[in-house]
């Protein structure tokens, strides 16, 4: 149940990547027209979506935390990959791989070292997610036969590292919005010189003419 969940969740977030296409059309267009930059955008995009974030998550308090965490990371992550390749099918692309390499199907000392454990296990979100709920549900139970898992630090700290990974990802997000800006911009003032030559050549001609 609590796998389902995280993933569950993963996959509704990446969801709205269509949605979110359309909000950097509208960005794009205000950005042009000189109405607001891209923190205005980056900082009130993160902040109007977390409450709704938030009533979608409540139930238990770690429990919400950990969901909560793992919701508004996810949704960095959707904002990245949508700023850089606006296509639905990427969204699910990288949501799977994170689900792939977070140590759920797989222990982490199991795989293949050079890949899938360095880096991907590392900034795999579901598996942070994975062990803080895990730890939650099942840390001072006993069974018959010996411990299984990595019970070395707490479960708050799982939950710290999902916050910090959600805020990673925003910055990441405005980084990015910030170099297409740039060269977009570039690439305007590049077609506009252009044009401005063009019309002063026909203008020479005319003269000479």
């Amino acid at each position: 149940m609590l796998s389902y969940i995280s993933r569950y969740l993963t996959f509704m977030t990446i969801g709205g990547i269509p949605t979110f296409v359309e909000d950097l059309k509208i960005f794009k267009r205000e950005r042009l027209n000189w109405h607001y930059g891209t923190t205005a955008f980056a900082v009130s995009n993160s902040i109007s979506s977390l409450p709704f974030l938030h009533l979608i998550s409540v139930v238990f308090a770690l429990f919400a935390l950990i969901i909560y965490s793992s919701t508004i990371r996810v949704e960095g992550l959707t904002m990245i990959v949508t700023a850089i390749i606006p296509d639905f099918l990427m969204g699910i692309i990288t949501g799977g791989w994170m689900i792939l390499v977070s140590g759920f199907f797989q222990l982490p000392n199991d795989m293949p070292k050079p890949m899938w454990i360095y880096p991907s296990n590392y900034i795999a979100f579901e598996g942070l997610g994975y062990q803080g709920l895990y730890k939650n549900e099942f840390i001072g139970l006993t069974f018959p036969d010996s411990t299984v898992g990595t019970t070395g630090y707490s479960k708050w700290v799982d939950l710290l590292i999902l916050f910090e990974m959600g805020i990673l990802y925003r910055l990441l997000f405005w980084a990015v919005i910030r170099i297409r800006e740039g060269l977009i911009a570039k690439k305007s003032m590049k077609q506009k010189h252009n044009s401005i030559m063009d019309i002063s050549s026909l203008k020479t001609v005319e003269i000479s003419a």
